[in-house]
């Protein structure tokens, strides 16, 4: 997250101090060594200390008792979105929250992770966003794409990993006869496996690529799998990356989240609406709400649905709604909008702690 501190850092840190929340103001960035702060005397009652979630879990339980019961804590994780807690709540160190002092647990998902404990609060701080756009940033100038012009294209769909929703989204396509205007990867190795090819074959993912309507599918695609997106190979790809000559070259951008289970936004809709395109989300029941309810606009035609339930209904939709020109507008100006995001990434810190 270098990126996103050296383009997001000064600004959330000075809004953040103009509301009296002050970000390493006695460690300094680097923060203090565990043991040194163990070695101390509980904390005064408006300090808290972070520590990823991931630290936290794999610390030695007395270290971890100490901690949640001598120190406010603020534990995160914005790159998995708390998934140490979400499956793995038996562990014996989320049992130590039930006791602890105080604690802050701060993820990019929103999941409520209040029940681990009486003095468990969470909030959610969706940065997945500013890591796109500062990753973007770094490496190109952001231009507004032309609004007027209407792409031949019909759709660019995130389909990398071969999940169930994906195969069905890719496979509704083709037997409707679109996805050759579409532009899609799928990240599946059948030939002969050379060591950089192994690991995109994943053995989790055997039973989607097993089944007998995938099987029509490959035997017709078969000459061009694995398949990237303009620009990437199976030792070429970044997440974050952002490709300058997507902007606006597509009617539509599907992302297809990475969990069908859970309200977990990654960087994932965010790229599209950054490259100009009206996004359509392949993602769990509810997800777009979420991102509505944080300024940007999407369809909600299928909302309630998840899964290959909703892949097919987002090409129905595809098939038979106009693309919004004036809610890729928004969502771009949005995320290109410095303030609104610095608020983004901070006013539910702000709220949690001036709240009475």
């Amino acid at each position: 997250m270098t990126d996103t501190a050296e383009y997001y850092g000064t600004t959330v840190y000075q809004y953040l101090r103009s509301h009296n929340i002050l970000l390493a103001d006695i460690h300094g960035v680097n923060g203090i060594p565990l043991t040194q702060l163990l070695a101390q005397q509980d904390n005064s009652d408006n300090v808290y200390y972070e520590i990823s979630i991931l630290d936290y879990v794999i610390l030695p339980r007395v270290r971890q008792q100490l901690l949640t019961q001598k120190f406010r804590l603020i534990l995160y994780d914005f790159i998995e979105g708390g998934e140490n807690l979400q499956f793995n709540p038996h562990d014996e160190s989320l049992a130590l929250l039930a006791t602890a002092r105080d604690v802050i647990i701060i993820t990019s998902s929103y999941e409520n992770f209040n029940y681990l404990g009486p003095n468990v609060r969470t909030i959610t701080l969706p940065l997945y966003a500013h890591m796109v756009v500062s990753k973007f940033a770094k490496n190109a100038s952001i231009a507004e794409p032309s609004w007027n012009s209407v792409p031949d294209k019909l759709a660019m769909l995130m389909t990398r990993k071969p999940k169930p929703e994906r195969l069905a989204l890719l496979m509704h396509l083709d037997e409707l006869n679109l996805l050759d205007n579409c532009t899609w990867s799928l990240a599946v190795n059948l030939g002969p496996s050379s060591e950089k090819l192994k690991r995109i074959t994943p053995v989790k993912w055997k039973h989607s690529i097993e089944s007998p309507r995938f099987s029509k599918f490959i035997d017709k695609y078969r000459n061009k799998l694995p398949l990237f997106l303009p620009g990437e190979t199976v030792n070429d790809f970044n997440v974050m990356t952002v490709n300058a000559s997507w902007f606006n070259s597509h009617k539509w951008y599907v992302p297809c989240e990475t969990d069908m289970s859970r309200h977990f936004i990654t960087e994932k809709p965010f790229k599209g609406m950054l490259l100009g395109m009206p996004v359509l989300t392949v993602a769990s029941a509810g997800y777009n709400q979420h991102l509505e309810k944080l300024g940007f606009q999407l369809p909600m035609d299928f909302d309630h649905l998840s899964g290959e339930e909703r892949a097919m209904a987002v090409v129905e939709y595809m098939l038979s709604a106009r693309p919004d020109v004036d809610q890729a507008r928004h969502n771009f100006q949005l995320l290109n909008n410095h303030s609104f995001m610095v608020k983004l990434a901070t006013q539910p810190l702000i709220d949690l702690f001036t709240s009475p």
